[in-house]
């Protein structure tokens, strides 16, 4: 009689990237670099939004320092503003790369919407460092 071994099988689906593809981070990158280097932006097609090229947040936190260089509360206000916007983050990891909470974020970015309403030199500050990072 033979000897069934049953174990636990990882799923292929574990690896999915974008809801779309399965391979390795190489074979993702080949996809994003031949098929999605210009396509545009497209609300209807979500799963194009994953496979876009993000700023890591080291990029957004160096290109608002370098810009806000006089006030840090700002620039790290800015910086999670865009971070939250810009990177796919989790609020979580977003929070402990800045030491603080997930509602610290939230509020930060909160803050940021608010003094772009009330401030023009706000507007063209983020649209600057937007602009930096190739967003």
């Amino acid at each position: 009689m033979e000897e069934v071994v049953v174990g636990v099988c990882p799923s292929p689906f574990d690896n999915v990237v974008a809801s779309t593809l399965l391979g390795s981070e190489s074979f993702v990158e080949w996809v994003r670099e031949r098929f999605l280097k210009e396509t545009p932006k497209d609300r209807e097609l979500p799963a194009l939004r994953q496979l876009a090229d993000k700023p890591t947040l080291e990029a957004i936190r160096r290109a608002v320092e370098g810009i806000c260089l006089n006030d840090r509360a700002k620039a790290r206000r800015l910086a999670m503003y865009l971070s939250r916007h810009h990177t796919g983050l989790k609020l979580r990891e977003i929070g402990a790369e800045f030491g603080v909470g997930e509602s610290a974020v939230t509020q930060a970015s909160r803050r940021v919407v608010d003094e772009l309403r009330g401030s023009e030199s706000m507007g063209e500050c983020v649209e600057q460092i937007r602009r930096e990072l190739g967003l």
